[in-house]
């Protein structure tokens, strides 16, 4: 949930080439979704339009791959892959670098959330195929700990039966630590709901995009709602993000293919 009274404007430089970690600024340019993956590349999109997503910073793809792996295992090793990724060290070149980003993220609790290459993207979202830590303390090493949770659920059977089903490769991973905003209040009007991740739902759930709900059809009937224009678009349903001037981000258009409904075992 974001803070309205926080800013991304104090936090840090420009992406420096071959750095492992990029804290969002909104000065200077943004790495593209092959270095910090399609969930931080759209956040960073969002962020410059709307000045209270709450603070965040990104572990780099590349640099995670080279600090917790070599690269996509073969099929009968993913669980060994795994299991070495969630033991290994915070490395002293990233201590630093992750202490000054936390130091300029200030006190209160983080949300550790995934970002893979291809996530969140035209062709498939990934919805609920990888692991978000969140209440996380801002302490390196206790961050360390979630972003190797976080980047090794890229090998867990879900998500691997995921990118087979889909016809996808393994991509890489990045990994976006975020503040954590806590609601203010809580009251019987209807409220708007982010959905960061986490456990998966009882029920079979469609997730796309910005949408979430119970069949292809309920996707599709939102996202006309959203990307309406005029007397077609309704405000009222998805709320307003005061003294905003600019455009809405829309939708992109829907797969080729139906989407179909997951839950636990699928």
């Amino acid at each position: 949930m974001a803070d309205p009274h926080v800013t991304n404007t104090s936090l840090s430089a420009p992406p420096v080439e071959g750095a492992p970690l990029w804290t969002f600024t909104h000065r200077g340019p943004t790495p593209g979704p092959a270095e910090i993956g399609g969930k931080a590349y759209a956040l960073a999109r969002l962020a410059r339009m709307m000045p209270a997503v709450p603070h965040f910073f990104v572990l780099r793809a590349e640099a995670l791959t080279r600090l917790l792996g070599g690269g996509a295992p073969p099929e009968t090793e993913e669980e060994a892959e795994r299991e070495r990724a969630e033991r290994a060290p915070l490395p002293d070149e990233l201590r630093e670098a992750l202490r000054e980003a936390l130091e300029a993220m200030g006190d209160g609790p983080l949300a550790v959330r995934s970002s893979a290459v291809g996530e969140d993207g035209e062709r498939s979202s990934f919805a609920g195929q990888f692991e978000t830590v969140l209440g996380v303390s801002p302490d390196e090493d206790e961050v360390w700990r979630a972003v190797r949770r976080v980047w090794a659920s890229s090998f867990h059977p879900r998500a691997m039966a995921y990118r087979r089903e889909r016809g996808e490769g393994a991509g890489a991973m990045a990994v976006v630590v975020q503040r954590l905003v806590e609601p203010a209040a809580a009251g019987e009007e209807p409220t708007i709901v982010m959905l960061l991740g986490g456990e998966p739902f009882d029920e079979e759930i469609v997730m796309w995009w910005n949408f979430i709900g119970r069949s292809h059809e309920e996707i599709v009937e939102q996202r006309e709602a959203w990307n309406g224009d005029g007397v077609d678009h309704e405000p009222e349903r998805f709320g307003v993000v005061r003294d905003f001037t600019g455009d809405r981000l829309l939708a992109p258009p829907m797969p080729n293919t139906r989407l179909k409904p997951r839950g636990r075992s699928t």
